[in-house]
This record gives structure tokens, C-alpha cells and sequence, in this order.
């Protein structure tokens, strides 16, 4: 196999295992109100529960367009996951937060994600799960200094 089918094999062998070992690490909670929603609009819960921000904070971060992160938050307005708040400095700017029980919801099931990587994460996996900690803190500080965002270079 050449280089460039073996850089191919990883790639695919990778795009297939992220999906499936994350579903075994986090299987879907029963309780879980936010398991139902859509990759989209996790992604905005999860920001929005570092803090408030406006649709273009919002945008950015998740490098996404205005209109798409707009298109989100309508969805989880009316789920009663977001609400708009008039901020404090500028009466013209609206931010968005979410909601007191979809941050006890996200809260929660930090919570059960944290203790399941405890259980999982004991015994003859420890040396495991503290490599995987490394590689992927590893990947995330060269992802962080790509110069070009995934959704640009499409």
C-alpha cells in the first residue's frame, strides 16, 4: 500500500471509529432532555453554557454562519433551551443564554459523562485512557494552530 492509500485507510478507519467508540463511552441516558436534539444545536447548548453571547459571538465560535446559528436557535428557543436577554452594558444588543433547566440539564449530564469515564477509565484500561488523554490534548493544540477551519476550505 503507497502512502497516499495508507493516509486514506487512517482517514476512514478514524471517521469510523470516532462515532462508535464515543456511542460506547456515552451511551444516550434515558433521562437525558438534550440526547434528542441534533449535532447543531448541542454544539450551540455547549457554548452557550460557558456563558452569554450574541448570534455573531455565537457564529464564530462555531464557525458557522449567522443565518444557520439563527436557524438553531429558533429550534431551541422553542424547545425552551435558549432565552434572549437584553445585556446590561448596550440595551440594543441581545444575548442569548440558556434557559435555568437546560443548564441543569447540560449540568447533569456532565455529570453522568464525567463519572462514566471514571467507571470506564479504572482497572487494566487506566494506561489506556491516560495515553488517548495525551494524544488527544496533543490534537487539539495542532488543530488549534491550522490555519484554515474545515468549513472554509469547502
Amino acid at each position: 500500500m503507497n502512502r497516499s492509500a495508507k493516509v486514506a485507510h487512517d482517514i476512514a478507519e478514524l471517521e469510523t471509529l470516532f462515532p462508535r467508540v464515543w456511542r460506547k463511552v456515552f451511551p444516550t441516558l434515558e433521562k437525558d432532555p438534550l440526547g434528542s436534539l441534533p449535532v447543531a444545536q448541542l454544539r450551540v447548548v455547549r457554548v452557550l453554557n460557558e456563558g452569554s453571547k450574541t448570534v455573531s459571538e455565537l457564529a464564530g465560535e462555531l464557525q458557522m454562519s449567522v443565518s444557520a446559528v439563527t436557524h438553531v436557535l429558533g429550534r431551541l428557543e422553542e424547545k425552551g433551551i435558549v432565552v434572549r436577554q437584553v445585556s446590561s452594558d448596550d440595551r440594543r444588543r441581545r444575548l442569548l443564554e440558556l434557559s435555568a433547566e437546560a443548564r441543569e440539564a447540560f449540568d447533569e449530564r456532565k455529570s453522568c459523562r464525567v463519572q462514566r469515564l471514571a467507571e470506564i477509565s479504572q482497572g487494566e484500561h487506566r494506561e489506556l485512557f491516560a495515553q488517548l488523554a495525551l494524544v488527544l490534548a496533543e490534537l487539539d493544540t495542532v488543530l488549534a494552530d491550522s490555519p484554515t477551519p474545515l468549513n472554509e476550505e469547502r
